[in-house]
């Protein structure tokens, strides 16, 4: 059941399991990676042990850097980031349970990646926004603390990929 989702220019995920309890993927992050945004899963709980490397993990106002053997959890409504800014490649078996909508926000994450490195992503951030606001069960933005003006942010990008759409250009 693998299949390899380039989901940034330094993150991929192996779908693993895909059922009704969980979602398990292997994810790989290359080294001196960027703090992806700030987020939380409204009813989701993700399970990580780390397989290589060390994951930095940022949960509120706290910073962990998580190395190989490292078992951690990240609760459902919990606002977290995690990226690698170590110098070697960090990789990470990752639980969602329950799914949602989980692999399809994956899918999306990949498939507006494969579009900005093609070129035809003409709006990469109005993508993501639309993308979103679709998975909002899933994945809901904090921005500056705050996830009702992570949503809005998101509102307003997912009308711009809306109306880009309907005019026949790409979002």
């Amino acid at each position: 059941m693998a299949r390899t989702l380039k989901i940034s220019d330094r993150e991929t995920l192996d779908i693993i399991s895909d059922g009704a309890d969980a979602l398990v993927v292997i994810a790989s992050f290359l080294p001196h990676g960027t703090k992806p945004p700030a987020h939380l899963h409204p009813s989701q709980v993700e399970e990580f042990e780390v397989l290589d490397g060390v994951l930095t993990v940022e949960s509120g106002k706290v910073t962990v850097h998580h190395a190989v053997g490292a078992r951690f959890t990240i609760e459902a409504g919990v606002t977290h980031r995690m990226w690698n800014a170590a110098d070697e490649i960090c990789t990470v078996r990752w639980t969602t349970t329950p799914p949602l909508s989980s692999r399809s926000w994956f899918e999306g994450l990949a498939t507006i990646q494969s579009r900005a490195q093609s070129g035809r992503g003409l709006n990469r951030a109005a993508s993501f926004g639309r993308l979103t606001r679709d998975h909002r069960q899933t994945f809901r933005p904090v921005v500056a603390g705050s996830p009702l003006l992570g949503e809005t942010i998101m509102i307003i990008l997912a009308t711009v990929a809306r109306r880009r759409q309907s005019t026949g250009q790409e979002g």
